[in-house]
């Protein structure tokens, strides 16, 4: 996946997260729907 905003996220209406954008060692997706109260960052 080389373009950018091809991420999976749940904020887009995804079923999950995309797993490999931090430099944690083998991190888990995270299931679920977008939060009501908005986007953090």
């Amino acid at each position: 996946n080389y373009e950018e905003g091809g991420e999976n996220a749940v904020l887009h209406g995804d079923a999950g997260s995309e797993q490999f954008l931090s430099e944690m060692f083998n991190p888990a997706t995270l299931p679920g729907s977008p939060p009501e109260h908005g986007r953090h960052l």
